[in-house]
């Protein structure tokens, strides 16, 4: 790494070090507020110290002795900005009745590819394209519709489900697939990698003491696979000259994509308190 960019971490670290580390976060009412805005702003940086030649690309392990096109695993591996941005609009509210719209919004980029030469040379244009920053639809987290009636709640639309209540290990979080090319492992939250998936949602909140709630969940057609860090990121330094990334993108290829009804998924959670105790029994098709 160039010194510049010693002085600029250096110094960066010494200003945030004295200032004091917080997150940067707003939220604006319009309309009456009828219309809640709330974002977050982050700036996640990632630096690999004591790395072996197998873990830059190099050596024995790697494809041919080599790393792929010339490139290798520097410092800094990740200078990630991050930007969340929720907006819910309480469109109609009389008695017990509540109808609601949220959307979730998500906006990346790594600029660490762009610092190293040799770091970009170890992936593809099209692996890196992936890797930097969302496209699309990729960047909708959620957008649905939420009703409230008395003890029922019903939701249609993008969602993403929490069910386990760990965050490190998802023992119960098997609905929503994961994206895990360039979210920190054991520093995001499971929320941050997950794929939101077009379903629906529905609650019936008992009144039992233990507040006990069944939960069902119906996807009807959204089927997707889990998205791998792509052969020369940050979490995927074993090179195949590509091969590796080709097969990946032929087996997401390969998923089912007739998106029809025999395609659909669903399941149910029953969830209780007693004897303080926090329960939950639950089953999933997917």
């Amino acid at each position: 790494m160039h010194r510049p960019w010693w002085t600029f971490i250096i110094v960066s670290f010494l200003a945030a070090l004295i200032g004091g580390p917080s997150s940067t976060s707003a939220r604006i009412y319009l309309l009456d507020q009828k219309v809640e805005i709330n974002g977050s702003f982050e700036e996640k940086w990632n630096f690999k110290f004591d790395t072996k030649d197998w873990e830059k690309g190099r050596g024995e392990h790697s494809y041919g002795g080599r790393m792929s096109d010339g490139g290798h695993v520097e410092n800094p591996a990740m200078l990630k900005t991050h930007l969340h941005l929720e907006a819910l609009y309480h469109a109609y509210q009389q008695g017990g009745t509540v109808l609601d719209f949220y959307t979730l919004v998500e906006w990346f980029y790594d600029i660490s590819q762009d610092i190293n030469p040799a770091w970009r040379r170890g992936m593809s244009s099209y692996d890196r394209n992936k890797y930097q920053t969302p496209h699309g639809l990729e960047m909708l987290r959620e957008l649905y519709v939420n009703y409230l009636h008395g003890p029922w709640t019903l939701r249609l639309g993008k969602q993403m489900v929490v069910w386990g209540e760990t965050n490190l290990q998802r023992t119960a979080d098997v609905v929503n697939p994961l994206d895990t090319r360039s979210h920190m492992m054991g520093v995001d939250d499971w929320e941050d990698f997950k794929k939101g998936l077009w379903m629906f949602r529905g609650f019936y909140q008992t009144s039992f003491k233990n507040d006990l709630t069944l939960e069902t969940i119906i996807v009807p057609y959204d089927v997707q696979a889990m998205d791998l860090p792509p052969e020369g990121s940050m979490y995927n330094t074993t090179y195949t000259g590509g091969f590796t990334s080709r097969m990946w993108r032929r087996w997401k290829h390969d998923e089912v994509n007739e998106h029809g009804l025999h395609d659909a998924q669903g399941g149910f959670r029953i969830r209780g308190f007693n004897w303080d105790w926090d329960w939950t029994i639950l089953w999933y098709n997917g």
